[in-house]
């Protein structure tokens, strides 16, 4: 049974999304009953098709709002809420159109009370951004949609300092610089949606996007991404201030790794000192790929870089980078995903102190494939991650919300 409730959105300076609708899906059910007995779990969530959780925040009630896409109905972008007693507290699509592709990329808080979430709609290759307001009971309230600007993908979005907001991600360029196709974009809004400042950052790319964004603590916005530079893929550091001037534009590798070998900047966490950590991945034509961290300054130098090849016991095989934050006890954590030959893929959590030394790793997954794209850290020190999961799939399913609360060491007891 499906219900759908439609809500008008608000129009005023932003695009009126046709159709647009919020649809409640009945539950039809994870692998995991409600159980408020465990203070840690691994656990599962989905019916029908399809569903992933690309983003994660803890709600004032104390409990999870995670987006993502879902097949359930049509392509369209997933707000799931759960708590720590794994119970079904909403569950709701939005943007259900045929032939279009709906996908919750990154959530904050928004202004007005809810969360802001930012993704993409991809209808028939031809990306444009799609960001939502939603109140804390699931409610559609407005949605910025640019469709004057050339293909646009959203890939994060966050609170600034001063109020409003900075997304990041891709612009299609195709026709400029050497090459043309996509380059790295930024927006920064107003507390109501409204875009003040629009960088597309043009050049001698055959490609690029910025998959995050940080405020650092001194204020300047950073966009962190990857760009095609002829060769291979290089780090992509795309820099504003506040007041919205450009001030940063470089591109930078990884211990000095050149030729035809790709450097994937994925994820960035500001430090308290101004500068910030990022969490890369390096793809090598021969040897594989491996995840790392760099400290960068606000200008884009390096003060230090480490990877965990040889140190880390749980990740072995082939790992990337998908996710880090900063960490209660002034380190850092990285997420990710390993594989080793041809076996399944697991995701792996790996600590550092607040220089990267390796401190510890930890790897989870079932009998398929699992990867994991956002974590938090909880209030009792321990973590929460989400992703997706094909290891509890019943007939006809492609895979589920994947979503785990381990103790502050990465354990699940």
């Amino acid at each position: 049974m499906i219900k759908s409730i439609f809500f008008q959105c608000g129009i005023g300076v932003l695009a009126l999304l046709a159709g647009c609708n919020l649809e409640k899906i009945d539950d039809t059910g994870g692998n995991n009953p409600s159980n408020c007995n465990n203070d840690t779990f691994e656990a599962s969530f989905g019916g029908g098709i399809y569903d992933s959780a690309t983003a994660v925040i803890k709600t004032l009630d104390g409990g999870y709002f995670i987006t993502g896409n879902t097949k359930k109905q049509q392509n369209s972008l997933l707000l799931f809420k759960t708590n720590l007693c794994k119970d079904n507290l909403l569950y709701l699509s939005a943007g259900n159109q045929a032939f279009n592709t709906f996908t919750g990329n990154a959530i904050c808080p928004a202004a007005q009370g809810g969360y802001i979430i930012g993704g993409t709609n991809d209808a028939f290759d031809a990306l444009s951004p799609y960001i939502i307001s939603v109140a804390t009971d699931g409610t559609l309230r407005d949605i910025y949609e640019d469709v004057d600007e050339d293909a646009v993908g959203i890939y994060d979005i966050i609170n600034l300092k001063a109020g409003g907001y900075a997304a990041s991600g891709t612009i299609d360029q195709i026709g400029t610089g050497i090459g043309g196709g996509s380059a790295p974009y930024l927006i920064l809004f107003d507390n109501n949606l409204n875009p003040t400042h629009k960088f597309k950052f043009s050049g001698s790319s055959f490609g690029g996007g910025l998959s995050e964004v940080v405020q650092l603590t001194t204020g300047e916005i950073v966009g962190i991404g990857s760009e095609y530079i002829g060769f291979g893929f290089r780090i992509a550091l795309r820099g504003v201030t506040a007041a919205g001037a450009e001030y940063l534009k470089k591109n930078i590798s990884f211990q000095n790794i050149g030729g035809d070998n790709s450097i994937y900047g994925v994820a960035a966490t500001a430090s308290t000192d101004g500068n910030f950590v990022l969490a890369g991945t390096v793809q090598l034509l021969i040897g594989g790929r491996k995840a790392f961290l760099q400290k960068i300054t606000p200008s884009g130098d390096i003060i230090w870089e480490k990877d965990y090849t040889t140190t880390a016991m749980t990740i072995v095989g082939a790992h990337e980078a998908l996710a880090v934050i900063a960490t209660q006890d002034g380190g850092y954590l990285m997420a990710g995903r390993h594989k080793l030959g041809t076996g399944n893929q697991d995701i792996f959590l790996l600590k550092t102190d607040a220089n990267g030394n390796y401190q510890w790793d930890r790897s989870y997954g079932g009998t398929g494939n699992e990867t994991i794209n956002d974590l938090l850290q909880d209030t009792d020190g321990g973590f929460f991650m989400v992703g997706h999961s094909n290891s509890f799939n019943t007939a006809g399913e492609e895979g589920k919300v994947y979503f785990l609360k381990t103790d502050a060491l990465g354990k699940i007891l």
